[in-house]
């Protein structure tokens, strides 16, 4: 691929936007399920102070709370892939201009995708909280398998993609 500065900014764009849908998609699922909680909570019988919720209102907040972290969990593995992909565009043009940085500044861009990390993050660790928290019950963390299994298999496959890249320029180098 011929690399100029004009694709390469525009692939970053593209990455980028990938992350703003991805953010979206996660306060929108996020506010649709937590209001959906909250009108539950609100009944009388599911309140804090309330002795025990009925059993399929309790059941209810369990599928909820369930849902709402498997989805940050899903959205987190897509902003990470989207994060993974900028940086492999960025190490891609700098075949072309070692002196390139990662968007504005390197370290501008790894700040300012912190909190778009963050933010699935902090829905996962409250929807932990909420299931355990209003059904009385420890929360089932193999749900998580999946997202994890996910961003285990983006590492690596990130891993022998930088160094297939390096062995290919080393001996483009070479050659």
């Amino acid at each position: 691929m011929k690399w100029t500065p004009e694709l390469y900014f525009e692939r970053l764009g593209f990455e980028h936007e990938l992350i703003n849908r991805r953010v979206a998609w996660l306060l929108t699922s996020q506010t649709i399920l937590l209001s959906a909680f909250a009108l539950v909570l609100k009944t009388e019988n599911v309140s804090a102070g309330a002795p025990q919720p009925m059993h399929d209102l309790r059941d209810f907040l369990k599928v909820m709370a369930t849902v709402g972290a498997v989805t940050a969990s899903l959205i987190l593995v897509g902003i990470v892939a989207a994060v993974v992909a900028k940086y492999s565009v960025w190490r891609d043009y700098q075949s072309f201009d070692q002196k390139a940085q990662w968007g504005a500044r390197t370290w501008i861009t790894v700040v300012a995708l912190l909190p778009e990390i963050a933010l699935p993050t902090a829905f996962i660790v409250a929807w932990v909280w909420a299931y355990q928290h209003y059904t009385q019950q420890h929360f089932p963390f193999w749900y998580g398998l999946p997202p994890a299994l996910g961003l285990v298999a983006l590492g690596v496959g990130f891993t022998c993609a930088s160094r297939r890249k390096r062995k290919k320029d080393k001996h483009e180098h070479d050659a």
